[in-house]
């Protein structure tokens, strides 16, 4: 593949007379601080080659525009990439797409060139939902694999939700052994052993990705309160339609002693900076009749239920804090007061615009952008009876679209932590995933990575079409960009 075809697109490509012979295969040589990405690129070549063969160095360098820049050069005899040991990952994912053809078979040679490569935003996240609907730990791999091909530097696990708890906590077996099952389809049943989701963390460490769960506060809890009745302001947890409205009881000492002990353990199985606290679509039907709850309100001299939902939040997230940890929430913590260590989540612009965003901004607050209007990649490109037209998101409103908004100030924009794109499975099985994720994800790739000023949809279709082949080589299969065959209906699923 040539260097202007990469996806997502270098920062500077310099081509260089002459072209390097790869018939000979090629010889790794990592310097000292390079053996995970040595790891990674021998285990991806098809021929390592002898004495003769091109030898790839492998050097760390201390990296001046940030830990995940890097330089790759490919001259007559010798390709060299430099960085940090992220950038070396960096490097090595982009001299494995030049190292493919145009059918994805290993490319005979490479043209000279200098590439100078650095990334726009510091977090470039996936979020996968396994609560809705099981994935397998093999599928979560592979998804590594996937992410770091693309220099996606953050997974975020959503393992809990109404339809199922998926991380075993040892001192509260009820959840797995109750939460993880409460629906009747197999597919929506499972969860995983902290020695499973240890092993994830250790693979995704070795391809540079930070792996940050997401433990639902006070909503989405059905599957846990449902395992453990007592926390809930009911005593009797129930299913309804839409959001459910038996929430944690944000009264009871219980039920803090309950999320510090979850958290306690979710806090030794992922190492990450950050812990996602969820926080959105928590109805409050249950706290205005719970007399806990009201008590609550009483004591700390709340001015209500959404206050409420903010002091449960801050409290949660100052046992992250005493554990050297940070919280990121949804959007709708901002309709209380949540600590301005708190990074906020915009998601609601197509709803809401980007207020959400601006407000945090003005509060001081770091913010995650993952804007539903196009970062929402399990919402089909044609709408079926579950979506509406304005939901839909092809390939070409996705590679248009921006991230963040334009007239910030530099201090604002110094405030945007980074993008994620969102795959939720209320609707959708592992095995509808890759059509849903490819190629859009590609576009969501190259906005995270380089945020082009300029945009050419054709040139960019271009590259996706020449790419397809090496990703069905590791077997993803692209999805439509323009047409999609109607969801099937949870019922006539199960």
């Amino acid at each position: 593949m040539r260097p202007e075809e990469l996806i997502p697109r270098p920062r500077a490509i310099s081509p260089r007379p002459g072209r390097c012979d790869l018939r000979g295969g090629l010889r790794v040589l990592p310097g000292p601080g390079a053996e995970a990405a040595a790891a990674w690129l021998s285990g991806r070549l098809s021929r390592i080659g002898d004495g003769r063969a091109v030898p790839v160095a492998l050097a760390v360098r201390p990296a001046d525009r940030g830990a995940e820049a890097y330089r790759l050069v490919v001259a007559p005899g010798e390709i060299r990439i430099e960085g940090g040991p992220v950038g070396l990952l960096r490097g090595v994912a982009t001299l494995g797409q030049l190292l493919a053809d145009e059918g994805g078979a290993p490319a005979a040679e490479l043209p000279c060139c200098e590439i100078e490569d650095a990334p726009a935003f510091a977090w470039r996240g996936l979020l996968l939902d396994c609560s809705r609907h099981f994935l397998s730990t093999a599928w979560l791999r592979r998804a590594l694999d996937v992410m770091a091909e693309l220099k996606l530097n953050r997974l975020h696990l959503h393992l809990v939700d109404d339809q199922g708890w998926r991380m075993e906590i040892a001192s509260r077996p009820k959840l797995t052994a109750i939460g993880a099952f409460v629906e009747d389809d197999p597919r929506q049943r499972g969860f995983y052993t902290q020695a499973e989701l240890r092993e994830l963390v250790a693979l995704a460490a070795a391809r540079g990705i930070e792996v940050i769960p997401e433990i639902e506060v006070p909503g989405h809890s059905y599957a846990a309160v449902r395992s453990h009745p007592e926390l809930c302001c009911t005593r009797r947890p129930e299913r309804n339609p839409g959001h459910q409205k038996d929430l944690y009881c944000a009264g009871r000492e219980a039920t803090f002693e309950f999320l510090d002990a979850v958290l306690g353990e979710v806090l030794e199985v992922f190492p990450s900076e950050y812990v996602h606290l969820g926080g959105d679509e928590a109805p409050k039907d249950r706290w205005r009749e719970c007399p806990d709850c009201q008590r609550r309100i009483r004591e700390e001299r709340l001015s209500g239920e959404e206050e409420l939902q903010s002091y449960m939040f801050r409290r949660v997230a100052r046992y992250l804090e005493s554990r050297g940890r940070r919280a990121i929430g949804w959007e709708e913590i901002l309709d209380g007061a949540p600590s301005p260590d708190t990074v906020v989540h915009w998601w609601r612009c197509r709803t809401h615009g980007d207020a959400a965003l601006r407000r945090a901004l003005a509060a001081g607050h770091r913010v995650l952008c993952s804007p539903n209007s196009f970062t929402y990649l399990s919402f089909p490109v044609n709408p079926d009876e579950h979506f509406r037209p304005e939901r839909t998101s092809d390939l070409e409103k996705v590679y248009s679209a921006r991230y963040a908004p334009e007239g910030l100030s530099p201090e604002e924009r110094g405030r945007i932590l980074g993008a994620e794109c969102c795959v939720w499975t209320e609707h959708l099985v592992e095995e509808q995933l890759d059509a849903m994720l490819f190629p859009r994800v590609l576009a969501c790739a190259e906005l995270m990575w380089s945020d082009p000023a300029e945009r050419n949809l054709d040139e960019f279709r271009r590259r996706v079409r020449l790419a397809e082949p090496r990703w069905r080589t590791l077997g993803v299969e692209y999805g439509p960009e323009t047409v999609m065959q109607p969801l099937r209906t949870f019922e006539e699923r199960t």
